[in-house]
């Protein structure tokens, strides 16, 4: 009887170190396993950061062009509203000398 316990609890000890290397060794390619997934995790990661920072300076730069575009046709509108304003007046201002010329010497 007492026999028979220690070799049921012998024929246990074995069972649970079977369980416990059967477990470790589970646990261990578990462990590789995430290891790898987080590896993958990582590189897609950094993919798909260049990927969205190379698109997110696209959209900046055509944001820049089109702003730059703006400012210039403003730019142009303001140069061409400013060269007819000088013309409007500097034939005024011909016009009114030529009136005070043509008064002053003409009429003595």
């Amino acid at each position: 009887m007492v026999t028979e316990k220690i070799k049921e609890i012998k024929e246990a000890e074995e069972k649970a170190d079977r369980i416990l290397k059967d477990a470790e060794s589970k646990a261990s390619f578990i462990k590789g396993s995430l290891s790898e997934k987080g590896q993958r995790f990582d590189k897609e990661k950094d993919s798909l950061v260049k990927e969205q920072s190379g698109e997110y300076r696209e959209v900046v730069e055509r944001e820049k062009e089109r702003e730059i575009q703006k400012l210039t046709e403003r730019y142009t509108i303001k140069k061409e509203n400013t060269v007819q304003e000088f013309r409007k007046k500097n034939k005024a201002v011909v016009e009114s000398v030529w009136e005070y010329i043509k008064k002053e010497v003409f009429t003595e």
